[in-house]
């Protein structure tokens, strides 16, 4: 079963969706906890938050048989979640999904629950106008529903402070 996708997503609202087909995203909420880990999940939705947006950002969806066995400390920080796929069909979206070809990137999987692991890549990068080369990387895999689970984490509120020092005449003013 193991398939891997490409995409490039609008990160909308700093944000991307990987969803069910038929997904309730009045569920997800976006708490304070959730905005520092960069994921808010409902039973039938993951909302990934981005540093940047809105900006188009690169995504590799990973379809595997069991879950990941690698390397963590090469990322910013890896959550994981579990959702549930009842359609179907998997898709990869942005917020508004106004004028995209949601078919491009709508995935049949077999209905069931899933594990996620969501990867963020150099997440340093981005700028405060939003340039950068921040990375995401979702990979699911049939398991029962377990809690939701921080792997490696980072300091997103800093990561957002030190972005907007280093982009404004704060930065000079902060160093003399």
């Amino acid at each position: 079963m193991n398939r891997q996708f490409e995409f490039e997503v609008l990160a909308e609202c700093q944000q991307f969706y990987v969803h069910d087909e038929m997904a309730d995203f009045e569920l997800l909420d976006w708490t304070r906890q959730a905005s520092n880990r960069l994921l808010a999940v409902s039973p039938d939705a993951i909302s990934v938050g981005t540093i940047r947006g809105p900006a188009f950002v690169p995504v590799v969806l990973e379809l595997s048989d069991k879950a990941p066995g690698d390397d963590l400390n090469q990322w910013d920080q890896v959550n994981e979640c579990s959702f549930k796929i009842t359609s179907g069909h998997l898709v990869v979206g942005n917020v508004f999904c106004g004028g995209n070809r949601i078919e491009d990137r709508r995935i049949p999987v077999e209905p069931c629950a899933y594990r996620a692991r969501i990867y963020y890549g150099n997440l340093a990068s981005v700028t405060r106008d939003g340039i950068g080369e921040d990375h995401y990387r979702v990979v699911l895999w049939p398991a029962v529903a377990a809690p939701m689970q921080v792997l490696r984490q980072m300091d997103v509120q800093l990561l957002r402070w030190a972005s907007f020092v280093a982009d404004s005449s704060l930065s000079h003013r902060l160093t003399m």
